[in-house]
């Protein structure tokens, strides 16, 4: 899908300027994908097999200390892979729109994901061996409002692109009544992403 993506960006623009911002965020987002899953594997390599004698619990021991760095590093990077993507949709209803005033409430959203991300990442590093403290207390409170705040930004950011999109392809069939161009491919794809993403965020949400 990435391979995909950048050939499309770059041999199959409409354009002769190649869409730098878009190329970035599609070369950007599988690395930090890439970066979090060999993250992981290092965490589970070190917990259950380097480490597995070094903490009391063994391996339980050593994945209830948040504050080892492999556990920070992953969290810093699933904030910055997330904020990356959740920005992508607010610029994209900027195009759409050109409206300085219908992104205000979008912008917002985004900065309040950044803030709770950042918070979140911060206080779980500050967790101790206790394990009870994982999902509970503050940690549990910011990680909600991580997820809450990111799912509300991708909820707004959908209507708001799938709904101008609809207006401007109804009033093209109104004027030009024999064209037989449609955006409905293009808005059932921006709904199926919308209603997916909304899914997970809200399975995440549900499950702390």
């Amino acid at each position: 899908m990435c391979g995909g993506t950048i050939w499309t960006l770059v041999f199959k623009r409409s354009t002769h300027r190649v869409n730098r911002k878009m190329l970035t965020v599609a070369c950007m987002l599988p690395l930090f994908s890439t970066v979090h899953i060999v993250t992981n594997m290092i965490r589970v390599i070190q917990g259950l097999i380097l480490y597995r004698d070094s903490y009391k619990g063994g391996p339980i021991g050593y994945f209830s200390d948040l504050s080892q760095w492999t556990f920070v590093a992953k969290n810093h990077v699933f904030t910055a892979q997330t904020l990356i993507g959740d920005g992508v949709v607010p610029y994209r209803c900027y195009l759409v729109w050109q409206s300085k005033l219908v992104m205000i409430l979008p912008v917002l959203l985004w900065c309040t994901v950044a803030t709770t991300g950042i918070a979140t990442t911060y206080t779980a590093s500050k967790v101790t061996h206790d394990s009870d403290k994982i999902f509970g207390g503050t940690i549990s409170q910011w990680i909600a409002s991580f997820f809450a705040t990111t799912l509300a930004t991708n909820i707004l950011t959908t209507l708001l692109l799938a709904s101008r999109i609809w207006y401007i392809d109804r009033k093209v069939r109104r004027l030009y009544v024999s064209c037989e161009f449609t955006m409905w491919p293009i808005l059932q794809i921006i709904i199926d992403a919308g209603v997916i993403y909304s899914l997970t965020l809200w399975q995440r949400l549900f499950a702390i």
